[in-house]
């Protein structure tokens, strides 16, 4: 072992400039996953913390039409805590030069 000890930092001064760019290059990946990964985490972390802090909805359905009924039958399902129902409507609004957009109204409901 001593041999092969002794040839490998032989290798690495004959090709030092080699050895360092390598060393840079997985320190620099090595770096940069821990930085995505921590970035990843904290945005997550930042996400449901502000979801449940907001009260944000986990799920929302869309449907054409359905009676305000079917709203107390959701919330009678296991592990819903609160179901709302809303009326949202995309309208054509002409804007100045007759220009096109679309805008989207929602209702709030005030039965919660």
């Amino acid at each position: 072992m001593h041999i092969m000890t002794k040839k490998l930092w032989r290798a690495i001064w004959n090709t030092k400039e080699q050895f360092l760019a390598v060393v840079a290059v997985v320190m620099i990946g090595v770096a940069v996953y821990i930085a995505m990964t921590t970035a990843y985490f904290n945005l997550n972390r930042s996400q449901e913390v502000f979801y449940r802090e907001s009260n944000f909805a986990d799920y929302y359905f869309h449907v054409v039409r359905a009676p305000r009924q079917i709203i107390r039958q959701i919330e009678t399902l296991p592990g819903v805590i609160k179901a709302t129902g809303r009326i949202q409507k995309d309208v054509p609004v002409i804007k100045e030069n007759n220009q096109r957009a679309i805008a989207r109204l929602k209702s709030y409901n005030p039965f919660n």
